[in-house]
């Protein structure tokens, strides 16, 4: 048996310097944007992580894939104009987004508090302002998927049937506005599952909370208007602005059948930069006071 003394023997010291590429802040930006973004994916993680964002993914583009298939096989079922026929599908994309808020979004940000990486994080040329910017990339491009790429599944598909199919100037028409209409809808419900998650590192409670913020906000706002009061308290619905914003930007303005119909554009315009601007100072502000270690 060795003595004590001879148990342990540090053989040498110094440092070794590093012969890699120096990126620099935009280099670690980018680092954390693309781990931010496959981890959202549930990429390297087991089976239980990859479970939320394919329950989104399944909800965002099944119906749009369905409806293509089915226009393919027996025509244009649908009837409608083809403005029109995207635009009524942003209700179905506002479903996949309320789930990729709750579900997707507290996992961005809650699990590098709870883990103690945004302490690590810290200690590397980034700060907690492009640590947020990282984050804010990668949430924009998870939006990305879930809110573009099915209208533009639809688009692509039913511009190719039927027996008068659109010009190009028509199908670059709609394109633009399913672009800027995805973004005004999942804007405030990503700001709002954001500003959520930002205060707690716990991912379920933050789920937990985004769901019951955003159901009450539908449910009281519901029962406001049901009982006598004007139709502009749904303003404080940020589900119902949401969906509402596309709608409008896809009719280029007119109005239909909705619980948001009678209200001037606005005082949606207004409201809707409201639920961005409001949880997005909510995240900066946390950020700012939270204490790590590094």
């Amino acid at each position: 048996m060795r003595a004590p003394e001879e148990a342990a023997r540090l053989l040498d010291t110094g440092y070794r310097p590093y012969g890699g590429t120096r990126s620099g802040v935009g280099g670690a930006i980018g680092s954390l944007v693309r781990y931010s973004f496959l981890r959202g994916l549930g990429v390297g993680r087991p089976f239980g992580g990859k479970v939320p964002i394919g329950l989104v993914m399944v909800v965002a583009y099944l119906p749009a894939v369905a409806l293509v298939g089915v226009t393919v096989v027996a025509g244009d079922v649908l009837g409608t104009p083809l403005e029109q026929s995207v635009r009524d599908f942003f209700g179905l994309i506002a479903t996949a987004v309320v789930a990729f808020a709750a579900l997707v979004v507290p996992e961005l940000f809650c699990t590098d508090k709870r883990t103690g990486m945004l302490g690590r994080y810290l200690s590397t040329p980034l700060t907690r302002w492009t640590y947020l910017v990282a984050k804010a990339l990668a949430l924009l491009c998870l939006l990305g998927l879930v809110v573009l790429g099915p209208p533009l599944i639809l688009l692509l598909g039913l511009s190719g049937v039927g027996d008068d199919p659109p010009g190009l100037v028509q199908v670059l028409d709609v394109l633009w506005r399913v672009v800027a209409g995805a973004g005004l809808l999942a804007l405030p419900l990503a700001a709002v599952g954001a500003a959520v998650s930002s205060l707690t590192s716990r991912r379920v409670v933050a789920t937990a909370v985004i769901a019951v913020v955003l159901l009450l906000c539908t449910a009281v706002t519901a029962i406001l208007v049901a009982t006598g009061s004007p139709d502009p308290v749904y303003l404080a619905d940020v589900v119902s602005i949401a969906f509402e914003m596309p709608y409008r930007l896809l009719l280029l303005g007119e109005t239909g059948d909705t619980v948001l119909s009678g209200v001037p554009l606005w005082q949606l315009l207004a409201a809707w930069s409201a639920w961005v601007v409001v949880p997005t100072t909510v995240v900066v502000l946390s950020y700012a006071t939270t204490k790590v270690s590094r």
